[in-house]
């Protein structure tokens, strides 16, 4: 899953500037050290552009369902 998140950063990152595409603008990964199961464990921000106003899909302002 980590690997597929690093790949969608780096997509994100080559389509900046792109006018049809939300912005990609920073992301962070943290690596989670005390999960309750044991497991290893990553924490993932990823901060985009925000985009108010109407939906792309619906025309409408709101969130699209």
């Amino acid at each position: 899953m980590l690997k597929e998140t690093e790949k969608e950063i780096q997509v994100m990152k080559a389509l900046r500037g792109n006018d049809r595409i939300v912005e990609y603008l920073d992301s962070e990964m943290r690596r989670l050290e005390n999960r309750r199961d044991g497991g290893p464990g990553w924490e993932v921000f990823i901060l985009m552009e925000f985009c108010g106003g109407k939906s792309a899909s619906t025309g409408k302002a709101g969130w699209v369902r």
